[in-house]
């Protein structure tokens, strides 16, 4: 992040489906709900009054598409587009704002062997040199001097921490942001079940064979 002063926002609960968004006073800035519809799910993103700054539908059989103020749904690749070819944990996602400019979110991609990338946003101003937003999921808190389990007093909470240029954009920081973050989670509890279903195929060969 750049060495100005940043703002940091807190997510309350650690949701990015169904959560609310606070600044560093307490003050509520944004709601995030998702309902589930009978053509698939949809994610509001709404601010302080009540009003939908954005949503995205994830529809059971048509591609994925996203509403952005009062713009009519365009599908979200238009919007969000991401580079099939980069499949690492750095993989980037390109966005731009209402004045055209263009903006990459990196660390996109679900953590290998059980780490997660940090989800960082980068401008074109400076060809992407430093990142001008960052989202942390929780963290835990230790007492003084040691790290063992028993010695957590709690977590930190989820945080979108702001450099100015970010905070120029806020809104568009917030929706992408919450959009990907929802993403990757659904896709590391994807890669997760995968795992845990592969893992016991060989249990299931050996009952099967004694079985017969």
């Amino acid at each position: 992040m750049s060495r100005a002063p940043a703002t940091t926002f807190t997510l309350s609960p650690d949701n990015p489906s169904n959560a609310t968004i606070y600044d560093a006073s307490g003050r509520a800035l944004y709601t995030v709900a998702t309902r589930r519809l009978w053509s698939g799910t949809t994610t509001y993103v709404m601010n302080v009054n009540g009003s939908v700054l954005a949503s995205l539908e994830e529809r059971d059989f048509l591609p994925n598409r996203v509403t952005i103020g009062k713009k009519p749904p365009v599908p979200l690749r238009n919007w969000l587009h991401t580079s099939l070819a980069d499949l690492s944990a750095n993989a980037n996602v390109s966005v731009k704002d209402a004045l055209g400019r263009k903006y990459k979110w990196r660390g996109y991609a679900p953590g290998y062997g059980g780490t997660t990338s940090t989800l960082e946003l980068y401008t074109k101003d400076d060809n992407y040199a430093e990142p001008i937003a960052r989202f942390d999921r929780p963290q835990q808190r230790y007492e003084a001097g040691t790290r063992y389990a028993g010695a957590r007093t709690g977590a930190e909470p989820a945080t979108l921490v702001l450099a100015g240029r970010a905070l120029e954009i806020r809104d568009t920081v917030v929706i992408s942001c919450l959009f990907l973050e929802r993403a990757r989670r659904k896709n590391e509890s994807l890669e997760k079940s995968s795992a845990e279903a592969l893992s016991t195929l060989p249990t299931l060969a050996v009952t099967y064979g004694w079985s017969r």
